[in-house]
């Protein structure tokens, strides 16, 4: 089996060594990027809902776009931060199985799970991006503010690429662990 992986993988430790790190530092800076801008939304988002109770139940004046802002912000934030929920491995993980794996199965299992996750967050990826251009093609609107619709739409398609790119990063890992040349200490 080594020899096997060994052969993909020699290319991948000399001439395209560097590479594959800057393809690492770049999607990693992309997600922690768009992490940033996530958390701008996040405090944008908590004061239009704090100006909408205000206004709402001091003034009796509610705004017709705070909620809307919200659902597109809401929107922003967790398409736009998943990536890096991955890249930092925050998300859920459930270590019944996995943690009583011997480092081999632990291996194969995750690259197992993150192949199977890129063809979805590909899938996602698509889609978001065949619902966005279709939205700006037929100049589809908000009924309530008469904001654009494809740009919160795109925020799929957006996500979606960035947590793609992080999955290839963790099946690099997959494939380095499943050969020897990595670990990948899963917390368990």
């Amino acid at each position: 089996m080594k020899a096997f992986w060994g052969i993909w993988l020699r290319p991948l430790s000399t001439n395209y060594g560097r590479l594959a790190n800057k393809f690492v530092a770049t999607t990693n800076w992309l997600s922690r990027a768009s992490a940033a801008v996530g958390d701008v939304a996040i405090v944008v988002l908590m004061l239009s809902v704090s100006y909408e109770v205000v206004m709402r139940y001091v003034f009796m004046r509610p705004t017709i776009w705070s909620m809307e802002l919200a659902g597109f912000l809401t929107l922003l934030v967790v398409f736009l931060g998943i990536a890096h929920v991955l890249q930092q491995e925050k998300h859920i993980r459930i270590t019944a199985v996995i943690g009583k794996l011997p480092k081999k199965g632990q291996a194969a299992l995750y690259l197992v799970a993150a192949c199977l996750a890129l063809i979805f967050s590909l899938i996602l990826t698509k889609q978001g991006w065949n619902i966005a251009w279709a939205s700006y093609q037929m100049h589809h609107l908000s009924e309530i503010t008469g904001w654009p619709l494809f740009a919160p739409k795109l925020l799929i398609a957006i996500g979606g690429g960035l947590l793609s790119l992080q999955f290839i990063i963790q099946i690099g890992r997959g494939i380095r662990a499943l050969v020897g040349k990595g670990s990948l200490d899963l917390k368990t």
